[in-house]
């Protein structure tokens, strides 16, 4: 993925402004580690714009049109790139099986569930991605990494859901470059999620002495 040291950032867009832009920016850089500074410009400033795109997650303020001594008291003031609060993220695959209990209050049963749900239902919405990008579909795309998202949530995937808001975006922006290779790779990545979470699951159901069966042990001395 390309990365930027500074993004300024037109408020008045079409289709997406610039508030939204930014907080899909912060959204996704709460995954990735990294903090990409970002200036807002408009042509039209009024009192208390500067606040709102403050509060919108944006670093500095400068209106347009741009004065050379202006851009460069804003760049001044601004590091070239700032840690993001979970520099680590992106690093973390999948919630550990201790975390994932207290995630849902200790319930093993809907923990298992859940566990099963995600392995039946991602090879589908993988096909939707795959099929997508394959036919240059940009709504289904954008509608199928959605979902994908929304289904790897339930278990941090961290690696996973960058790469899934990228598919997103490409989506959203009609843009098929790279995007049959990066849906290649996030299967990669949930094979292995899936291999995780089928341990958590075997994990959670030795833990239930009702009815378990482990694997090389005969029926009737199953714990």
């Amino acid at each position: 993925t390309q990365q930027f040291d500074l993004v300024l950032m037109d408020i008045q867009m079409p289709e997406l402004d610039g508030f939204e832009a930014t907080a899909r920016i912060r959204e996704m850089e709460k995954l990735t580690g990294r903090r990409t500074p970002i200036v807002a410009m408009t042509a039209h400033a009024m009192t208390g714009d500067r606040e709102r795109c403050l509060a919108a997650g944006m670093d500095d303020y400068i209106s347009k049109p741009l004065r050379g001594e202006e851009l460069q008291r804003v760049l001044d003031g601004i590091p070239a790139v700032m840690p993001s609060e979970k520099p680590k993220a992106a690093q973390t695959s999948v919630h550990t099986h201790a975390e994932l209990l207290e995630r849902y209050d200790g319930d093993e049963a809907l923990v298992s569930e859940l566990i099963t749900l995600f392995r039946d239902d991602t090879p589908k919405l993988l096909e939707v991605v795959r099929r997508a990008a394959a036919r240059h579909d940009a709504p289904g795309l954008a509608a199928g990494a959605h979902k994908l998202l929304s289904s790897l949530g339930a278990f941090g995937a961290a690696k996973a859901r960058v790469m899934v808001l990228e598919i997103e975006e490409q989506g959203r922006q009609a843009s098929f470059e790279g995007a049959t290779e990066r849906v290649a790779q996030v299967t990669d990545e949930i094979e292995k999620i899936h291999s995780t979470l089928a341990c958590y699951d075997l994990l959670g159901r030795s833990s239930n002495p009702v009815g378990t069966i482990i694997p090389g042990i005969p029926d009737h001395v199953a714990a």
